[in-house]
């Protein structure tokens, strides 16, 4: 992409040490000096895919409402920026999952236009001449203000990303905060969907609920992995000597993991599972046999080297009501990952998340949706019984054909082209 300018909106720009590698996927081809980003998160960014940065942060929308001449605003560029972050980085920062509703209505107050919108931002946005703008779905307010704002400015269109379940996802709560928040928030997510808004969603699934009350339009684009391409499968697997599990453990997967253990003992297997997750050290451990094992996680690359060096992968849900919710819509940024590691994956949890609901629909992968089930799989996986060739073939077309990076990539690059051309802007 050599022409187009795309300004982003996000809590965090994207970098090799974030999980999500969605950014990836959509700018693969894009030249980084034509990308500039607004974000939130407190830290400094590190080099990621695009060139200018521009940090506006709670701290400083606070202190620039007691003293007027604080400035609210940062600007950073790519060649100024480390590499990455030190450990102690990494798990610092605003993360807004884990935030209650009174403090996202808190914020809404903070980021109120008079103090975000300042000259200098003004100046930052005009030296760089977007000509469109990408705004990260999330359950904060100030991305959708921001994109409508410059939207407005430069008379150009809006692409917003849909990665989980924003709009719909209400539950019951006996907080006011809550239904006043969701209230406020639903008004002002279907306010911005009303507009000349295209919408990019990174399953089949997500696209076709929120198509049921938001008729823009839409692509999937899915979250490529860079393991595709560079397997083999001309080892053919005669015995399991390894079992990993990469990812996040909420919402019941820490419990999903524990019965695959469980069903391993009870065979009389000695095989662990080992497991390699931020969450590691939260999760309550009474529940955990022995032959779980928690570990730290990976860095990236790293991970995609050791998923495959591994005999058996894992990919989990839970299936409690409350953890069906959770990712009902949800598809795994290492689902890519997992397919192109050219290793069977076995997958385990409820039918109705958005990850079994994927390998169903797309009939891969070596899955299970109860105990009965998960026992009856392990045994014949144990004892030979299942045509690992068939699997990994199966697994192996279905990464080339939604999961290639390079294809995911081009997907979103026409669809821009599309938007520009119907927008009368200049063509990528």
């Amino acid at each position: 992409m050599e022409k187009t300018k795309i300004l982003i909106v996000c809590p965090l720009p994207q970098n090799k040490d974030t999980v999500s590698r969605s950014f990836e996927s959509l700018f693969h081809f894009w030249d980084k000096n034509t990308i500039a980003t607004i974000f939130s998160d407190s830290r400094d960014p590190v080099k990621g895919n695009c060139q200018y940065l521009f940090q506006i942060t709670d701290k400083r929308l606070i202190a620039a409402r007691i003293f007027q001449k604080a400035d609210v605003g940062r600007q950073f560029v790519y060649d100024d920026l480390p590499e990455s972050w030190l450990d102690s980085q990494k798990n610092s920062g605003f993360h807004p999952r884990k935030k209650t509703s009174l403090l996202f209505l808190l914020r809404k107050l903070i980021w109120k236009k008079k103090y975000w919108d300042t000259e200098k931002l003004e100046l930052w946005v005009r030296s760089f001449k977007p000509d469109v703008l990408l705004v990260a779905f999330s359950y904060d307010f100030y991305e959708f203000d921001i994109a409508e704002h410059f939207s407005r400015e430069f008379k150009i269109p809006i692409i917003v990303t849909i990665y989980d379940d924003y709009f719909f996802n209400d539950h019951f709560s006996l907080s006011p905060f809550y239904w006043i928040y969701r209230s406020i928030y639903t008004s002002r997510v279907k306010k911005f969907m009303s507009k000349n808004v295209f919408c990019v969603f990174v399953s089949e699934k997500i696209k076709n609920l929120y198509s049921t009350k938001f008729p823009n339009k839409g692509i999937v684009v899915h979250i490529g992995s860079s393991n595709i391409g560079s397997i083999n499968l001309g080892k053919p697997l005669k015995q399991i000597n390894s079992i990993r599990y990469f990812g996040n453990l909420e919402a019941g997967r820490f419990k999903s993991i524990c019965e695959i253990g469980k069903v391993l003992l009870k065979l009389g297997s000695r095989l662990t599972i080992d497991v390699f997750s931020s969450d590691s050290k939260a999760m309550i451990h009474d529940e955990k046999p022995s032959n779980v094992m928690l570990n730290e996680p990976l860095a990236y690359n790293e991970m995609l080297k050791l998923m495959c060096d591994t005999d058996l992968l894992v990919a989990v849900e839970g299936f409690s009501k409350k953890s069906v919710k959770a990712v009902k819509y949800s598809l795994s940024t290492k689902t890519g990952d997992l397919l192109a590691s050219g290793k069977p994956i076995l997958v385990y949890g409820s039918e109705e998340t958005g990850l079994l609901s994927f390998f169903i629909e797309n009939k891969c992968g070596i899955i299970a949706t109860s105990k009965e089930e998960l026992f009856q799989k392990v045994r014949d996986l144990l004892s030979g019984n299942i045509d690992l060739t068939k699997i990994l073939a199966t697994e192996q077309d279905v990464a080339d054909k939604l999961f290639s990076t390079e294809k995911q990539a081009k997907l979103f690059e026409d669809f821009v082209k599309d938007i520009l051309k119907a927008a009368n802007k200049t063509g990528i």
